[in-house]
């Protein structure tokens, strides 16, 4: 069975076009396979920290990982990982939905043009559940390279039946002048500014250019004391100043 979870792992450490909050429900759902069949608990617990600890390093600027990744290594030695995990699975599995819900209450949607930066499951979860509202408006996404998440983010909601347009990164400029606003979700955030796909901090600043609402939609794991110590090249720090409004699941 450890070999089956260092597989899952892997496969996991591996994935560069998921968002975070797809990356730690993935690990959460091998942890618990791993543990409901492991019979040397000393052993068990050794094996979740080092592979938290895997992940962590894998994707450093992935708060939820950090955030998970607090309440397991406090639970190790001293608690029930089971429930640990049950219980964190309870409070936080759907929150993307609630923080759709949130979005769709608060910013008018119907009729409008939309871009989207990055793959992000909750700019996804805004999107499937306005469809499900029979709210109609268009996307723009751009491709987000390098790596071209927003690409495979184009046809993931392309095939649920979104209104979506794929456009290059360098298109932005003249995109935003057809959009009504720009959303994007985030990596990890402060009070300061948040992380998100390089691109990001650019299509932040052309919308105060143009005087296009620009929104943040996070749930709140997202939301750090302070910054990582080190940001890829592949990731910006965009300043709150440039933020319209962060969305959350309880505002």
């Amino acid at each position: 069975m450890s070999r089956e979870f260092d597989n899952s792992l892997m496969a996991i450490m591996s994935d560069r076009s998921s968002g975070s909050a797809a990356i730690l429900d993935r690990f959460i759902d091998a942890a618990f396979d791993y543990i409901e069949q492991a019979h040397d608990d000393r052993e068990q617990g050794r094996r979740l920290r080092e592979a938290t600890m895997a992940l962590g390093q894998a994707f450093p600027l992935f708060a939820v990982v950090a955030h998970f990744a607090e309440g397991l290594y406090q639970t190790i030695g001293s608690g029930d990982v089971i429930t640990y995990l049950k219980d964190y699975g309870k409070q936080w599995n759907g929150v993307s939905l609630r923080v759709a819900q949130t979005v769709i209450s608060t910013v008018p949607l119907e009729n409008r043009t939309v871009l989207f930066h990055s793959n992000s499951s909750t700019l996804s979860a805004i999107a499937q559940e306005a469809m499900q509202r029979n709210i109609r408006f268009r996307i723009i996404q751009t491709e987000s390279q390098p790596g071209g998440e927003g690409a495979d983010h184009a046809r993931q909601l392309a095939r649920s039946g979104a209104d979506i347009t794929l456009v290059p990164d360098a298109a932005v400029g003249r995109e935003l002048e057809r959009a009504d606003l720009a959303m994007v979700g985030t990596d990890w955030m402060t009070s300061q500014g948040f992380i998100n796909k390089v691109g990001t901090k650019t299509i932040a600043a052309l919308c105060h250019f143009y005087g296009k609402p620009f929104y943040v939609a996070a749930d709140s794991r997202k939301l750090r004391p302070g910054m990582p110590a080190v940001i890829s090249e592949q990731f910006e720090v965009t300043g709150m100043g440039l933020v319209t409004m962060v969305i959350g699941e309880g505002n």
